[in-house]
């Protein structure tokens, strides 16, 4: 998530020392970085692209798998729906229909984006007084 110690520091901020590391033959290898708290990461169904959380983006990036002769490479990072999402991304997970089930932690919401990066929100459990403060207090 972040080479910030202790890790906490940079949850608070806008850090973007996070990045995506593949173990190959037993050696760890960093193949992208300059990520805002890298949280968590799933590949779509064809393995085609890789799903990065970036918790203090916060936002959703994706980038292109490729299998070279160095193993594996990430390429066509770009962003995946909205370039703030009104919360914290957390965990995600893919449905049946391409959906990508997203948390919005300390908002207190279940969002999904659709294929095409559209966001719906699906639970809101949230206090929004308070989600908006601890928005605006992020952002400054």
């Amino acid at each position: 998530s972040t080479r910030v110690n202790p890790w906490t520091a940079a949850a608070s901020s806008r850090v973007r020392d996070g990045y995506i590391a593949v173990l190959e033959r037993g050696v760890l290898r960093v193949v992208a970085e300059g990520f805002y708290f890298t949280n968590e990461i799933r590949l779509d169904a064809r393995e085609e692209w890789l799903y990065i959380v970036e918790t203090t983006g916060p936002h959703i990036t994706r980038m292109r798998v490729r299998e070279g002769a160095q193993g594996v490479a990430l390429s066509d990072r770009e962003l995946f729906g909205p370039a703030h999402l009104g919360g914290f991304p957390d965990g995600i997970a893919f449905d049946a229909f391409g959906n990508l089930w997203c948390t919005l932690v300390m908002v207190d919401q279940l969002i999904a984006l659709t294929p095409q990066g559209d966001k719906l929100l699906l639970l809101d459990d949230g206090n929004p007084a308070a989600s908006k403060n601890l928005l605006s207090h992020m952002a400054a």
